[in-house]
């Protein structure tokens, strides 16, 4: 039962870095974007990953254990938002979008791992707004 609990806990952890690190892209996007819409956009996005990071670190805690430490040998958000001012000079809006897309798709991927082998209320409106964002994330980059 312990090694289960371990596995919960894990999946969770996981769930929560990758909020946290998809919440700090927004966050930096809206300072590399340029159009205001679109700024007013990955705030909002930034701001629905935090939600979701802070209430998977709630419910850690609420089982005695505390998020994740970031891995030391993973793309820091510095190298990140460095590749990503770049390729939005090179690429435009619409494929930096798409890859945000992908990720966010990898994001559900997890959050509805961790909702089949823990289903929880707090994270059911967690996983609604993500989809909901998604699909806008999709259609912004279709429209660009």
């Amino acid at each position: 039962m312990e090694l289960l609990t371990d596995e919960k806990v894990a999946e969770l952890q996981s769930l929560g870095e990758m909020a946290q690190f998809r919440s700090d892209v927004y966050a930096d996007l809206e300072q590399v974007i340029e159009r205001d819409s679109l700024k007013q956009e990955c705030a909002k996005w930034s701001e629905s990953r935090q939600q979701l990071a802070d209430c998977v670190a709630d419910i850690l805690d609420s089982m005695g254990h505390l998020p994740r430490v970031p891995d030391p040998e993973a793309e820091t958000l510095g190298e990140w938002f460095s590749r990503a001012k770049a390729g939005l000079s090179q690429r435009g809006e619409s494929s930096l979008l798409e890859d945000c897309a992908e990720a966010d798709e990898l994001l559900l991927q997890q959050l509805d791992t961790v909702l089949a082998q823990q289903p929880s209320e707090d994270l059911k409106p967690q996983r609604q707004q993500l989809k909901q964002d998604l699909a806008r994330i999709q259609a912004i980059a279709a429209q660009s």
